[in-house]
């Protein structure tokens, strides 16, 4: 089992690139954080609903962490 991976030969990610990842992980949370607000539980569906603004949700903050680290790992 190898502990230290091998460096990868591709180019990190461009500005470009990183500010577009940027904006679909925010645009992705902000679309579930307003779904979430906009949602009437009781309403026929609501729980399914839930779910999916929860996953919209929880895909932007991932988006955004993982935009963050490629944007810190690129300066070095």
């Amino acid at each position: 089992m190898n502990l230290v991976p091998p460096r990868s030969l591709t180019p990190p990610p461009s500005r470009r690139q990183l500010a577009l990842q940027a904006l679909l992980a925010t645009l992705a949370l902000l679309i579930g954080v307003f779904w979430a607000c906009r949602l009437d539980v009781g309403a026929r569906g609501g729980r399914a609903a839930a779910t999916l603004a929860a996953l919209m949700i929880i895909s932007g903050l991932c988006g955004a962490i993982v935009t963050l680290i490629q944007c810190l790992a690129g300066r070095r």
